[in-house]
């Protein structure tokens, strides 16, 4: 018989912070999803599994999660734009880059959007600099 961690392991907060979702996650350790469920639910994680969803190295998260380490505060005051400014480039609310500052991440989706924003920023930095 396997030994289970008698204590209790918040396997949803791990999930939530590393962005990343129960099917991820058994596809990361070859697992059924319903199984990850139900450790998730009762926190009663085998120690190897335990040990081994801890070990999961950052790339492997990575490559898996929806949300990706960005810092969008910085790359806002790079370009001297207001939230305002950054949330109408990118279609979305100000509450979500205020979030997502809060966060220092991202949802992959904008990723490539941001790409764009930082392509317009550059050439509306170079056109400014012609001007002078």
């Amino acid at each position: 018989m396997r030994k289970v961690s008698k204590r209790k392991y918040d396997l949803k907060a791990f999930l939530v912070k590393k962005g990343i979702s129960q099917r991820i996650l058994a596809e990361l350790l070859g697992k059924c999803r319903p199984l990850i469920t139900q450790w998730a639910n009762d926190g009663s994680i085998p120690l190897d599994q335990l040990a081994r969803i801890v070990r999961l190295t950052k790339t492997e998260l990575a490559a898996k999660a929806k949300w990706t380490p960005f810092d969008v505060a910085i790359f806002r005051k790079k370009w001297s734009l207001t939230t305002a400014q950054l949330a109408r480039e990118l279609t979305t609310s100000q509450p979500n880059i205020r979030n997502w500052e809060a966060a220092k991440k991202i949802p992959r989706a904008y990723l490539g959007k941001i790409r764009k924003v930082n392509e317009w920023c550059r050439c509306r930095k170079q056109r400014r600099k012609k001007k002078k």
